[in-house]
């Protein structure tokens, strides 16, 4: 008897027939994919009767504020035409996207080969002129994405960097007598125990832990003595510093490895305010500084985080505070 559904021909369609379809699974696959991942509402948006070539609105329940959400519009694209991944990164052929550049909102982008299951992502903040062609592994899309999407949105609308902060120090030149040292060291230490009590929530990172790890750092043996003490004088206000945004945000240097079960990411963060100053008691006057901090964010998933529903909340992330220090501005 034959058999219909091994023997039937697949009907020959267009290629733009071939591209519509492919765009519309894309979307389809997408739509579960950021559902999952960040804990988010999907809604399709008609092609027909939308002219501002948006696909998806994507709702995400906010990760450490409760009954807040973060809202964005996400555009999906497919295949080879707008990207290519080499040497574990993704490549985006910006000439092809240069309907995303200047738009009045910030943009999510979302791509796939169509081919295999992995799903990748990047932002584009609003009114930009341009975006960057090569993303790194965490552009894979998973249940780390929304603390990454978080910070973006918020590091976008607030740049407060530390404004109408003041903290003191003796001279210009940092020099201390072994007894006023002692005495710096101590104070800095007692405050650094008070904050490590703290729920410390800063708007873009989230929680930060305090831990042993930034005070061995700040006082390790073998730092050049005017960092140390540069650290030492500012942190009686590191507190009210970290629930701040900063004015800038880098990665400097990340991290990816796995075992059989978990994905394991970890990133160094260095955030720059650039409104905080430090009263000069010997020059008697307040003088600008860029103060400079440190992060390690840690976080893991399970690889078959697709494929379970209770495998997408296994997820951990942590940040903790490294290290503290400032510069005179010039």
């Amino acid at each position: 008897m034959k058999n219909f559904f091994t023997n039937s021909i697949s009907p020959k369609i267009s290629t733009l027939q071939q591209n519509i379809n492919n765009g519309k699974t894309a979307e389809k696959y997408f739509s579960g994919l950021l559902t999952t991942a960040l804990d988010a509402r999907v809604n399709f948006v008609s092609r027909t009767d939308d002219d501002a070539k948006l696909d998806l609105v994507t709702i995400m329940s906010h990760p450490w504020i409760k009954n807040s959400v973060e809202i964005f519009f996400t555009q999906v694209k497919s295949g080879p035409t707008y990207g290519e991944i080499k040497d574990e990164k993704l490549v985006i052929h910006t000439d092809k996207l240069q309907d995303l550049v200047g738009r009045n909102h910030n943009s999510l982008i979302c791509w796939t080969k169509l081919d295999d299951s992995e799903a990748y992502w990047f932002f584009i903040k609003s009114n930009a002129r341009f975006f960057k062609s090569e993303y790194n592994f965490t552009h894979k899309l998973s249940p780390l994405t929304k603390f990454d999407l978080t910070r973006m949105v918020n590091s976008v609308n607030n740049k407060d960097g530390g404004k109408g902060l003041i903290f003191n120090r003796r001279n210009n030149k940092s020099k201390y007598t072994s007894e006023n040292y002692k005495i710096l060291r101590n104070t800095a230490k007692s405050f650094y125990a008070k904050f490590k009590q703290q729920d410390i929530i800063n708007p873009i990172f989230g929680k930060i832990d305090i831990t042993r790890l930034g005070w061995k750092h700040i006082t390790r043996e073998r730092r050049w003595y005017y960092y140390e003490v540069a650290s030492l004088e500012i942190i009686s206000i590191l507190d009210k510093i970290l629930k701040l945004s900063p004015n800038k945000h880098y990665i400097v240097e990340h991290e990816n490895s796995q075992d059989k079960e978990y994905h394991f990411r970890q990133n160094e963060f260095l955030l720059s305010y650039d409104n905080i100053k430090v009263f000069d008691q010997e020059q008697n006057k307040l003088i600008n500084v860029r103060v400079f901090i440190k992060l390690l964010e840690i976080g893991s998933y399970l690889k078959t985080w697709k494929e379970k529903p209770e495998n997408t909340v296994i997820a951990n992330r942590r940040v903790i505070f490294k290290s503290i220090y400032y510069k005179q501005s010039s």
